[in-house]
């Protein structure tokens, strides 16, 4: 049981370091935008309005099964050349380096795209570990909680 809980803090704290590293390319590319919004603006050339509507940002939902990322592209962004490469399986407790090729200073959208849709599916592999974690620790004490809930009541 030690050993399951272990491991539970250790995929959480994975998860954490996904999601932080995630939040501050989500921060990093959001003010790349507003900047590239004030260029056009300045310029006179106003893409057309886009809300992004998200009532509850800090909010995580589930997404339904998907192979690939689905974001906006900034109007001015090139298109995509194609259907995106599936990468090998990671081991769950093992992720690998989410860096943009150090062969390219200044990356291109679809670099960054890629490198978020990367780490999408990393935190999603991370999310499957601990679910099969927390899964074993509950087995190494004895059943699933229903089964522990139901017994107590009787």
């Amino acid at each position: 049981a030690l050993e399951a809980a272990l491991n539970i803090l250790n995929v959480l704290k994975n998860l954490q370091q996904d999601v932080a590293r995630v939040e501050s390319r989500i921060s990093t590319l959001e003010l790349n935008n507003q900047r590239l919004s004030a260029i056009e603006a300045h310029l006179g050339i106003n893409p057309p309005f886009t809300p992004v509507v998200n009532p509850e940002p800090d909010r995580m939902e589930e997404d339904p099964p998907e192979t690939t990322g689905t974001l906006i592209p900034h109007p001015n962004a090139p298109l995509s050349s194609g259907p995106e490469k599936s990468s090998p399986p990671k081991s769950p407790l093992f992720n690998a380096s989410h860096s943009i090729p150090a062969s390219n200073s200044n990356p291109t959208p679809q670099d960054e795209l890629n490198s978020v849709i990367q780490d999408q599916k990393a935190i999603k592999d991370t999310l499957q570990s601990l679910t099969g974690s927390i899964q074993g620790f509950i087995a190494s004490l004895g059943g699933s909680p229903s089964d522990r809930a139901s017994a107590s009541s009787q």
